[in-house]
């Protein structure tokens, strides 16, 4: 089922009063597409319905205030968080690099919260960008045969002390044959 099939059907559980469902549907969607800020409108609306305004608040951070709900909501998010930067950008919870919000209120809000928590903006990038399930999986630094290299370091130490121990034990026999003679 595509996004906007989703967003549709979550549409639909809202205009039949089944909010719980809908929250649902869009939570799932949020989880797959971190980094699509509609979902997190429709959330805050959904959760403002709800009577949950830090929830509201929280998925409508990244989006300029358009009435008085949005700023009651937006302050109960900050308040719940003390107004930590840090603790709000952990909980916005936003993947996927400020390359898919460029330009946006959403940009400006993170990129400011991330200048008061002391985060470079190289670090916040790095941080939304590691954690996005839609982005491939880096490439594996270590090539695969360089994992045998500890393993072959083991085998040729358990060799010398192998080779040592036959050293030894053939050096005694010669001994005990010259001292027998």
């Amino acid at each position: 089922m595509t996004l906007a099939d989703t967003l549709d059907r979550a549409a639909t559980d809202v205009e039949r009063g089944d909010l719980g469902k809908a929250r649902d549907r869009l939570q799932g969607l949020l989880a797959a597409y971190p980094s699509e800020l509609e979902i997190r409108r429709r959330l805050g609306e959904l959760y403002w319905r709800l009577q949950y305004p830090e929830r509201a608040g929280l998925n409508w951070y990244l989006f300029e205030s358009e009435s008085p709900e949005m700023d009651a909501a937006k302050r109960a998010f900050e308040a719940r968080h003390g107004s930590d930067p840090w603790l709000m950008l952990d909980a916005i919870g936003f993947h996927g690099g400020l390359g898919s919000i460029e330009g946006t209120y959403a940009e400006a809000t993170m990129r400011d919260l991330a200048k008061r928590a002391h985060v470079t903006p190289a670090r916040l990038e790095a941080a939304l960008r590691q954690r996005d399930p839609n982005e491939p999986e880096p490439p594996d630094l270590e090539p695969w045969w360089a994992r045998l290299i500890p393993a072959g370091l083991l085998g040729a130490f358990v060799l010398i002390l192998l080779f040592a121990l036959v050293g030894v034990v053939t050096a005694i026999g010669w001994l005990w044959r010259l001292l027998a003679s």
